[in-house]
């Protein structure tokens, strides 16, 4: 059974703690007068915060919780990041804690808990509906047969390592294959920033275009980190892990956009992407400016000639300069060909290729089964 932390009869007064994550972007907020430190991180003062429609049915619906937060230039949350859905569907968290006895700890209301919409309303106040976890069990939860793979390219399940997490310290890795049990795609793959001229600044080319597979079963040492190879084909040992060094599906790239939903890269970001099919169904992920750490942008069409990628999504041009750091990735439209042909994957392919379509008078209920 879950307990507060804190004796409630006692509290002289009780505030909530706001997480929003978006990407590798995170924003933190009380509902407090002033700023608290809870667990090392400072969260913002938002007196003027409200919390309302709280929910917590006892039929198995979903819970959830409405906040309103003014939206200003420079703070918090600022004009516009509603309107783009830079927060949709993204981790929530909000906790219950006494100011008055902080090191006693916090409540979190939501275990699990995401952003379902976000809207304005005529004040220009931003809106966030969070929903508890079951909100999901709304969803499909029985996969049907399907003759393209369910899996999305980069996921636990496909294991194609388009995005894998820093390497580090002490850390068990595992080989890629079925004999291992792989599970994760970071049990098994890794990426390594490399020093870049200044500590403070981290600059879009420091993973140098490649990933590490680990070839060799172990775990990372402890406190060190050696010097990472950048060839493909090289080999490092860590600890009692061998890494390899392999070419990446996900390269840096700088550039632009030209209008709402063109972006123009100032090069090619990979001499594969000479084909045009390349980045189609693929994604970039910007990684500075306004739109840093915002979720991936699906390309709908690429173009070599031009060096433009036509999105799924639309962006705003202004947050989009000239330089912006980018991170782009190829595309995989999850058929059997491709699965095999681009990246030799077709064991973990989510798709029953070879199963016949159900029969049209079947589906619509003109012919019986037996």
């Amino acid at each position: 059974m879950r307990t507060f932390p804190f004796n409630t009869d006692q509290a002289q007064g009780l505030a909530l703690l706001v997480v929003l994550t978006r990407g590798y972007v995170t924003t933190r907020f009380t509902s407090h007068r002033e700023p608290v430190v809870v667990g090392g991180y400072t969260y913002a003062a938002a007196p003027g915060v409200n919390f309302s429609n709280f929910s917590f049915p006892g039929d198995g619906t979903p819970s959830n919780v409405d906040i309103k937060i003014m939206a200003t230039t420079g703070g918090i949350i600022t004009q516009g990041q509603a309107t783009r859905g830079l927060f949709d569907q993204c981790p929530a968290s909000i906790a219950l804690f006494d100011p008055n006895d902080i090191a006693a700890g916090t409540y979190d209301i939501l275990p699990g808990a995401y952003i379902g919409n976000v809207a304005i309303d005529d004040a220009g106040n931003t809106i966030f509906s969070i929903n508890g976890p079951l909100r999901r069990t709304l969803r499909e939860t029985t996969e049907h047969y399907s003759l393209t793979g369910r899996e999305t390219l980069g996921d636990d399940r496909c294991k194609i390592p388009i995005r894998p997490a820093d390497i580090g310290r002490g850390v068990a890795f595992v080989l890629p294959s079925i004999a291992t049990g792989l599970m994760l795609v970071n049990d098994a793959y890794g990426r390594f920033r490399s020093a870049a001229a200044s500590p403070d600044v981290e600059a879009v080319e420091d993973y140098g275009n490649v990933y590490y597979e680990c070839t060799v079963a172990g775990t990372t040492d402890a406190s060190t980190a050696p010097a990472y190879p950048t060839t493909p084909g090289d080999t490092v040992v860590d600890g009692t892990v061998t890494f390899t060094c392999r070419n990446s599906w996900l390269r840096y790239a700088r550039g632009q956009a030209i209008d709402a939903f063109t972006i123009e890269f100032a090069a090619l970001p990979d001499a594969r992407a000479s084909d045009a099919t390349w980045y189609q169904l693929g994604g970039i992920y910007i990684c500075s400016g306004e739109l840093k750490g915002t979720p991936v942008i699906p390309i709908r069409s690429w173009d070599p000639g031009t060096l433009r990628a036509t999105l799924m999504s639309p962006v705003m041009p202004s947050d989009v300069p000239a330089n912006t750091e980018m991170e782009v990735y190829v595309g995989c439209d999850l058929t059997r060909d491709m699965c095999h042909a681009r990246f030799d994957n077709i064991i973990n392919l989510r798709a029953e290729t070879f199963v016949p379509p159900v029969d049209p008078m079947v589906r619509q209920g003109q012919i019986g089964s037996s």
